[in-house]
């Protein structure tokens, strides 16, 4: 199965990012169900509680140490190359190491969880044992989370995408229809996250067998290369170091919402972010797929390295900015629909921002992942590091000024800064140029959407709430926005979206025969 190159062609990169795109959208139409049930069924403050847990989880995944990462850059690299004897120990050298760093994780959650709970969150004193617990049966998570991005960075290498949705897809719906079969039959907090874990554990199980089959036959044990760790390390060591930077970034203010407010607060703050952040799902499709090409083409072609970056660029703009348009006009309509008035009233301001910031966030994953695809993961690295400070600071007082409003405008600064400083680095190892914004009419269409939005949102406010108005405002908003974005894209853009289309629909009807996305 690893006797060729892998060829980054047009055809092959569409199809992961469509076949990506269906396996995500699908756990999201399960979660827009399901969560205002969860929600509801926990309550606010437990809630609270169970997202804070996943904060935990994601602070303490940086303890891979950027292997994860390395290792889908080194792997991608010897089958772009055609180095198939190195595969084997490149994946047993990391994950050896994983386990090592996830045992170390494990003890620390536990030994740390009392004074989490008891004296750092805003627990109430009826619930800080079932908090404790919880937090407990979190810790063993830290083995499977990172064991699992490990190997599925190693399909991703291999664009193995139909193997990771296929099981992905299930696993990622259970994610949701655990905790509401748990709450319909009364089970509590600690009861969702034990079935959570045996889930993960049974998928992690799945991996390694699948790469045990991709990978050319060698003993394990024997493939273990103490001098490839060097290598490993030296790549991962700033991928970890960016990861730790980036999850003091991502989780920070939740954090603080519940170190100086309350759990309910967390709540009213997470369930927007939670909202608005399955957007992410649309550059997330095309990340994991980028990542491994950007990695295959930085050695081979550097050309089409950089004409691959400029319309991803240009694309991403065009669909986040369309759909996050939709989600800052009607923010109050869609928590009200989603998830009560209660959440409506508390929440709208906050899904607004973050609409605007998980728009700049998109552009910036696209440019960091560039960057780490050609080997130059310490910019990255070093730029998010640089704001971790600020950032501290100014959500710390923007949360003691204007409350959970305030933790949000800060994360939408913090990522609007990043985008601009990655743009810069991409520009200095030139592969972006500031004029293209205006040449491709990247900077057009930000300007359109900006200005229908902010025009909607003003009209919106003086017209009474109402399914008949709702409705008309929706409709002239879509109708207008495709008629000035139409005549905004170029010939070109729109033969090559008319492309993906029809590619995506051939694509998608033999997904129920099976794909092979090699």
């Amino acid at each position: 199965m690893g006797e060729k190159k892998i060829k980054i062609q047009t055809s092959l990169l569409v199809k992961n990012t469509v076949l990506n795109f269906i396996g995500q959208v699908i756990p999201l139409l399960v979660a827009l169900i399901t969560v205002p049930y969860i929600v509801h069924g926990l309550g606010a403050e437990r809630f609270g509680i169970f997202s804070l847990a996943f904060v935990v989880l994601g602070y303490l995944s940086i303890l891979d140490l950027g292997l994860g990462r390395a290792t889908t850059k080194f792997v991608a690299e010897a089958l772009g190359n055609g180095e198939i004897c190195k595969i084997a120990p490149i994946v047993w050298t990391s994950l050896v190491f994983i386990i090592i760093m996830s045992l170390i994780g494990m003890i620390v959650l536990i030994a740390l969880t009392p004074l989490l709970v008891e004296r750092i969150l805003k627990v109430s004193s009826y619930l800080i044992e079932e908090a404790k617990l919880t937090f407990y049966i979190m810790s063993i998570s830290i083995l499977l989370t990172l064991i699992r991005a490990t190997l599925s960075g190693v399909l991703e290498a291999y664009q193995r995408f139909d193997i990771l949705n296929a099981f992905g897809i299930p696993s990622n719906v259970l994610t949701f229809l655990i905790p509401v079969i748990v709450i319909y039959a009364g089970g509590n907090l600690p009861m969702i996250i034990i079935l959570l874990l045996l889930k993960n554990t049974s998928v992690m199980i799945l991996y390694f067998i699948l790469c045990r089959k991709l990978i050319p036959s060698a003993n394990p044990l024997s493939s273990i290369n103490f001098t490839l760790a060097k290598s490993l390390f030296s790549f991962g060591s700033w991928i970890a170091l960016h990861n730790a930077a980036v999850a003091i970034l991502l989780y920070l203010d939740r954090f603080l919402v519940g170190v100086f407010l309350t759990m309910s607060a967390v709540a009213y703050y997470t369930a927007p972010y939670e909202l608005v952040s399955r957007a992410s799902i649309i550059p997330s499709s095309m990340m994991m797929v980028l990542f491994p090409a950007f990695s295959s083409l930085e050695t081979i072609d550097k050309e089409r390295l950089q004409n691959l970056f400029i319309r991803s660029f240009k694309y991403l703009i065009l669909i986040m900015g369309l759909v996050l348009s939709i989600i800052f006009v009607f923010a109050r309509e869609i928590l009200l629909l989603w998830l009560g008035n209660e959440f409506a009233e508390k929440s709208t301001i906050v899904l607004q921002i973050f609409s605007v910031g998980v728009f700049f966030s998109s552009l910036a994953w696209l440019s960091g992942t560039l960057l780490q695809g050609i080997g130059k993961p310490k910019v990255v690295t070093i730029i998010n590091t640089l704001q971790v400070p600020v950032y501290i600071l100014s959500t710390w007082l923007l949360i003691k000024v204007i409350g959970i409003e305030g933790a949000a405008l800060s994360w939408t600064l913090r990522v609007f800064l990043t985008l601009v400083l990655l743009l810069f680095t991409c520009w200095k190892e030139n592969l972006f140029k500031p004029i293209f914004l205006l040449q491709n009419g990247s900077l057009k269409l930000v300007l359109v959407l900006g200005i229908i939005s902010g025009i909607t949102s003003v009209v919106k406010s003086f017209i009474p709430l109402s399914l008949i108005n709702f409705l008309l405002i929706f409709a002239v908003f879509t109708v207008l926005t495709f008629i000035i974005i139409w005549n905004i894209v170029s010939r070109e853009d729109k033969a090559f979206v008319f492309h993906i289309l029809i590619s995506s629909l051939n694509f998608t009807k033999k997904v129920k025969g099976g794909i092979n996305a090699r």
